[in-house]
């Protein structure tokens, strides 16, 4: 346990923080024909593929949010490994999600997939109830960004915000992603607009297509 005269505790990470789009309404719909087991397992194999893809990067699985994860790595990841990351996370979540949720929802879903935030910068790392906790803007910021997604041109779908200062900290000599640059509001964050890029991680052609049908 942290105490009020220990030396504090500093560290840098990119902080990824994502969500699933639509949970609350999934949710519903799950419950109201007793089928949440699917949820959970949707769950479960996503954590294992968290931890499998992400083992390899020095991830940490830092902290579950109800319906995702705040995710840390070093400061200096690559750019494009962890953009792959991104995009096998997405795929892997949207395999499975048609495979074992899809078929079970009573209506059609929109928007569907994940959304992603990521900031970087200095976090304060202090020991809470056996456990390590970590306090700092950049969690706050990288929140802030996944939630802004659902402000972007046709939705938050597989849609990953950058913050300018989390994209120039990853190391890649020659990246080969492509990222759109974006301006973005956030709430409670000063200053509230800030410069961010745009990376899509996955698209279902299929889903999309039959949305215009």
């Amino acid at each position: 346990m942290t105490r009020e005269e220990d030396e504090i505790t500093r560290v840098r990470k990119l902080v990824v923080v994502f969500d699933i789009c639509s949970s609350t309404t999934i949710l519903h719909d799950l419950k109201s024909t007793d089928n949440l087991a699917e949820w959970r397992n949707l769950l479960i194999g996503m954590k294992n593929g968290l931890l499998h893809e992400g083992g390899k990067l020095e991830m940490e699985l830092y902290k579950f949010i109800g319906d995702g994860w705040v995710l840390l790595f070093p400061e200096d990841v690559n750019r494009d490994t962890l953009c792959t990351f991104l995009s096998v996370i997405s795929m892997a979540f949207d395999a499975q999600f048609e495979r074992s949720v899809s078929p079970l929802l009573q209506s059609r879903l929109s928007p569907c997939g994940l959304m992603f935030g990521i900031d970087s910068g200095e976090l304060i790392r202090l020991e809470m109830n056996d456990q390590f906790e970590y306090i700092g803007r950049a969690i706050n910021v990288a929140a802030r960004l996944q939630s802004a997604t659902k402000e972007l041109p046709h939705g938050p779908s597989y849609k990953a915000l950058f913050s300018k200062n989390s994209l120039n900290s990853l190391q890649s000599p020659r990246p080969s992603k492509k990222f759109k640059q974006a301006e973005v509001n956030l709430r409670n964050i000063v200053p509230p607009e800030i410069d961010c890029f745009l990376f899509e991680t996955y698209k279902n052609v299929q889903r999309e297509s039959a949305s215009f049908v």
